[in-house]
């Protein structure tokens, strides 16, 4: 397919679209949840602490 790193395994087809439309003014929607993302960054930060502490006393 071209000189990308894409490859399809065996068996597994492309589908091509022909039924679509490109809209100018659009914004795309994110399928993230800023808040989420946020506080389980903050969680992740903490638990980093912890261990640390714990190899360092």
């Amino acid at each position: 397919m071209g000189d990308d790193f894409f490859s399809l395994e065996e068996g597994i087809g492309v589908e091509i679209l022909d039924n679509f439309k490109i809209l100018q003014g659009y914004i795309e929607l994110s399928n993230i949840s800023m808040q989420n993302e946020m506080t389980d960054l903050i969680l992740v930060k903490k638990d980093f602490y912890l261990i640390i502490e714990e190899l360092n006393p």
